[in-house]
């Protein structure tokens, strides 16, 4: 019972901390433009937007390893925390190891994906 006490206080601690930061960043998914489907002026819209197997495969495969991502980033975050208020990096050291994670399992919309600045041309 004690360990489990622990380990919540923990979690506690790390989600205050997180909030802190979180508030600061930029939302990388804007939300998708709307078409019209008739002509300029036309009452009905048509959203363009992700298909079902980037949906489904974003839901059961993305999604998890996205989560675990963002639990290895609070462990990592709680080793790396002397070090980054030693050195002064706190506040990029969080952005990558628990905002950018927390951002692509949460808030990212399913199925959609923002566009890597590493990717291959």
């Amino acid at each position: 019972m004690k360990h489990l006490s622990i380990i919540l206080t923990v979690f506690l601690f790390l989600g205050c901390v997180n909030a802190a930061v979180y508030g600061e960043t930029f939302n990388p998914y804007p939300p998708p433009r709307s078409t019209s489907v008739n002509g300029v002026g036309s009452a009905s819209q048509v959203r363009s937007g992700p298909d079902g197997e980037a949906i489904v495969g974003d839901l059961f495969l993305v999604r998890p390893f996205s989560i675990l991502a963002y639990l290895v980033g609070i462990g990592m975050a709680v080793v790396a925390t002397p070090f980054t208020l030693a050195s002064g990096t706190t506040y990029q050291v969080y952005d990558k190891l628990l905002n950018e994670p927390f951002d692509h399992a949460f808030q990212r919309p399913l199925g959609e994906f923002p566009s890597s600045q590493y990717s291959m041309p």
